[in-house]
């Protein structure tokens, strides 16, 4: 192929035509899927993951995964802190138009920091800014590893009404080199290494064994993540992520207080939606123009927390909405009886990311020209033009169910009130699904309609 030789790449705001012989692009893409996903290959230890075969040739640094590492509270804390911040500040650049909203800022961040890893220069100070990473490098990756372990962890008494997976898995091209530091980096801290498929000989068998994998290790939920086509000789790297959740609520609603009731939507008009009652005891707090009730899963280590804005005031406490008001209420539930109304939703969603991150003061590392992850490969020859993400959530009366996956491809306490408190969520209202052992957030989105 010679020098003048050209392709087109289609990113999310442009057409770019770029020689072939240098070019390497990097695309993300995310799925959810709703039955157990898997996000990498774990050890034999108790509680890991289901183990899925991985197709290729695995290509891995002789450091070994830590088990524990030595990670600062104050590192742990940075992470979570910063999780938020990303979390809402992403929220916001998805949340245009009326409709239902879920995505997953842990499978996002943690598919970005195996990125990141690999950046360099003014690439890897935007990406840091727009990811809200205040750690540096060398901390960074420790304390996500130390976040994985924190997540996968098995209670005292495993139990399946509490599943929360979450793996990675990488692959690369034939002829494809990388950094020593740069595979220490994925198999120390992320507990992956990267498996060889020949994407320029064979591109339509490679997607079809990634895919394969993916449709296993979701269960057949997941059957088509990699579209036909993405596959040329200039695929590099491509890195997966996914996270599954299914919890049981720490105490289940009762079917037979189910009722169907309207759903007053800010569009104007009611639907008739199933809404689920109990009276229990769980956390509220009460903030500037919303309610707020936590609602604890099955072993207490996650939770729903769902924010009811008053009538009239959907709008500004959403604009509002920043990690400041979530740790706010984290930090102040109060303990106490709760009538609570929840209706069942299920719903899925996804979009295409690079133009956000880019917006968001990351636009070096969409620019073929100015993007630099040579600590990937020693060689400025990559860059992203897809962070695609799609997810799903399903509440009922037993359980939460959510998942995502993504795939990242690498081209050339106070007292408790006297009375019950009540909230009923009969109108638009915003969650999240939070972690207490690691502080991050899960799941994150919007109900607007829970029939849509």
């Amino acid at each position: 192929m010679d020098e003048t030789s050209r392709t087109t790449i289609l990113t999310d705001a442009r057409v770019i035509e770029v020689p072939l012989p240098r070019l390497a692009s990097l695309a993300l893409t995310a799925a959810i899927g709703a039955s157990a996903l898997a996000l990498g290959c774990r050890g034999g230890e108790p509680g890991a993951f289901p183990i899925v075969a991985m197709p290729g040739t695995l290509i891995r640094s002789a450091k070994p995964f830590d088990p524990a590492p030595a990670v600062p509270e104050a590192d742990l804390k940075a992470l979570a802190e910063g999780n938020r911040e990303f979390a809402c500040s992403l929220y916001h650049e998805l949340a245009g138009g009326e409709g239902n909203l879920v995505f997953s800022p842990l499978s996002v961040s943690m598919a970005m920091a195996m990125v990141y890893a690999g950046a360099r220069g003014k690439t890897a100070e935007q990406l840091a800014d727009v990811l809200h990473f205040t750690l540096p490098q060398e901390r960074l990756h420790p304390a996500f590893g130390q976040m994985d372990l924190a997540l996968r962890r098995p209670g005292e008494e495993p139990d399946q009404r509490l599943l929360l997976n979450e793996l990675n898995a990488i692959w690369t091209g034939k002829g494809w080199t990388f950094l020593e530091p740069f595979l220490d980096t994925l198999s120390v801290n992320y507990d992956t290494g990267v498996r060889e498929l020949d994407f320029a000989g064979d591109p339509e068998g490679s997607r079809h064994a990634i895919n394969q994998w993916i449709e296993k290790a979701t269960e057949g939920r997941i059957d088509e993540l990699v579209p036909k086509g993405d596959f040329t000789d200039l695929t590099a790297l491509v890195l997966t992520n996914a996270v599954y959740f299914r919890a049981h609520w720490a105490r289940e609603f009762e079917k037979r207080e189910t009722k169907k009731q309207p759903f007053h939507r800010l569009t104007g008009g009611d639907v008739r939606c199933e809404m689920m009652h109990q009276s229990t005891h769980a956390g509220t707090f009460r903030g500037e123009g919303f309610d707020a009730v936590s609602l604890p899963y099955f072993g207490g280590r996650q939770s729903m927390v769902a924010v009811l804005p008053d009538e009239g005031s959907f709008a500004a406490v959403e604009a509002a909405l920043d990690a400041e008001m979530v740790s706010d209420m984290l930090e102040n539930l109060l303990e106490g009886s709760v009538e609570v109304g929840l209706p069942k939703f299920r719903f899925e969603g996804g979009t295409d990311l690079a133009g956000l991150l880019a917006q968001l003061g990351a636009p070096d590392a969409f620019d073929l020209g100015a993007a630099d992850f040579s600590g990937m490969t020693g060689k400025p020859d990559l860059f992203i033009s897809h962070v695609r993400h799609k997810a799903f959530i399903s509440v009922n009366e037993k359980w939460t169910e959510a998942g995502a996956a993504t795939a990242a491809q690498a081209e050339g306490c106070s007292s408790a009130p006297s009375r019950p408190v009540r909230v009923i969520l009969d109108r638009p209202f915003l969650f999240f699904i939070v972690d207490k052992n690691s502080g991050a957030v899960l799941f994150m989105g919007r109900v607007m309609d829970p029939t849509a």
